[in-house]
């Protein structure tokens, strides 16, 4: 199986194994359908950092001055399904709110202070031929990479910490590692949060950790082969209506004797 391995495709991995092949190996669902209300924000707040950094030499006001036509601008562009007649405008509130406290945020870490070239914005490590599991591509896109320091900090848009997984950030450091960097630190970076800089624990041990959790995992989705329903909860799944069609090549009819068929589905296939 020829497959791009990504945290997201690893994460959904862990909470549901059908939802995984189905979202990306079967691509079910146009991306271009699937509703990006819980995302906007966050895609908008991303874009306008890494332009206010790459582009705008951290130009104070910037971002929270953009914030609403940008807003606007990926609204268009993005299926996004409102909650009620004022949920747009409340989500241009907390992008434009959340600009303001990034730069803040940013200010406070010093990062207007560092040299032009120290700073890499949505650095992307793509790779493949890791021993074992050649036939996987590995992808990443980092928020921020500070080339000197080897840092490594993943920007989240949210108010609650149980979004702020850390093993997301250790992946990371496994990919850049892979890749040929050495990683020697790793933060989330929260603007809605105090504080806004989470700092997350990366040594030799915590490496080592990292490796075996990431070589099992990555050995759980080699050997697959029954892509199970494993999710406690199907909430907000975007393929959640697919999860009962049954597919045509496990659908066979054998035509009997008396001009009947017989049809074989699924695990009857074997039996």
């Amino acid at each position: 199986m020829s497959l791009l391995v990504s945290y997201t495709f690893l994460d959904t991995y862990k909470r549901c194994h059908k939802r995984a092949k189905l979202q990306y190996i079967d691509k079910v669902v146009d991306r271009s359908k699937i509703n990006h209300r819980p995302f906007i924000v966050g895609i908008v707040v991303d874009w306008l950092f890494t332009k206010w950094i790459s582009e705008q030499g951290f130009m104070d006001g910037w971002m929270e001055m953009k914030a609403e036509a940008m807003f606007r601008w990926f609204a268009d562009k993005k299926h996004i399904i409102y909650r009620d007649g004022s949920d747009k405008e409340n989500l241009i509130r907390r992008t434009v709110n959340v600009a303001r406290l990034l730069q803040e945020a940013a200010y406070d870490e010093g990062l207007p202070d560092l040299p032009e070239d120290e700073i890499d914005t949505q650095k992307i490590i793509k790779f493949k031929g890791e021993p074992g599991f050649e036939e996987f591509e590995f992808f990443g896109k980092a928020d921020l990479w500070f080339c000197n320091k080897k840092a490594l900090w993943d920007l989240k848009v949210t108010v609650q910490k149980k979004y702020l997984k850390e093993f997301q950030l250790r992946f990371y450091a496994w990919m850049f590692e892979r890749a040929g960097y050495r990683v020697d630190s790793l933060a989330f970076f929260v603007p809605e949060l105090s504080p806004s800089f989470i700092s997350i624990e990366w040594d030799d041990s915590i490496r080592t950790d990292t490796d075996l959790e990431v070589i099992e995992l990555l050995n759980d989705v080699k050997n697959e082969t029954e892509w199970a329903i494993t999710a406690k909860d199907c909430w907000g799944c975007p393929v959640r209506d697919h999860c009962d069609k049954i597919e045509a090549e496990d659908v066979i009819a054998e035509k009997k004797d008396d001009g009947s068929f017989r049809v074989f589905v699924g695990e009857d296939l074997f039996k």
